[in-house]
């Protein structure tokens, strides 16, 4: 699991899920802790086959480009683990097939490839590699406790404000 990753990475360097700091896209650092529980999305299941491009993409360019193995996964191995990444990436239907359709998320592929962890830094996963949460657009609530009775169901929505580019390039308010 990606917990197992963090331990192979506490091993060769001083992580600490409550006292190392980690910046993102030049924001004021936080703790792992926070950025792993709510900034990086680890359970969400592949659905986007662009998205999961871009990620085995992402992932080949740093195998390729790390030369360093701080791991005893032989280079043979490595080989293959590249090799079958790169044919997922080639072939859209073995990438439906073996990461969509199976619900996969990214825990799931590192588990799966262990060169991943054993070759790419954690900051590199961090910055480059594991997905953002997404916005939370609504919240559902309920609670058996309110009225035993009958069922009540909550739903808060988020006004979201934003501009948009119209087909004249003005912005409008929306």
């Amino acid at each position: 699991t990606f917990w197992n990753m963090l331990q192979h990475y506490q091993k060769l360097t001083d992580i600490s899920l409550e006292t190392t700091l980690v910046s993102m896209d030049k924001q004021q650092p936080v703790t792992l802790e926070y950025l792993l529980t709510n900034v990086l999305d680890l359970t969400s299941p592949f659905t986007n086959k662009n998205i999961v491009k871009r990620i085995l993409k992402q992932l080949i360019s740093l195998l390729k480009n790390n030369e360093e193995n701080k791991s005893n996964v032989s280079s043979e191995d490595k080989k293959q683990q590249i090799t079958a990444l790169e044919m997922m990436l080639d072939d859209m239907d073995l990438l439906e097939e073996v990461l969509i359709q199976p619900r996969w998320t990214i825990v799931d592929l590192m588990q799966s490839f262990p060169i991943l962890a054993a070759s790419i830094s954690f900051q590199q996963w961090i910055e480059t590699v594991l997905p953002r949460l997404p916005p939370r657009y609504y919240s559902i609530s309920s609670s058996p406790l309110v009225n035993t009775k009958s069922q009540e169901l909550t739903i808060a929505f988020s006004i979201v404000d934003y501009n948009v580019i119209s087909n004249n390039d003005t912005e409008q308010q929306q």
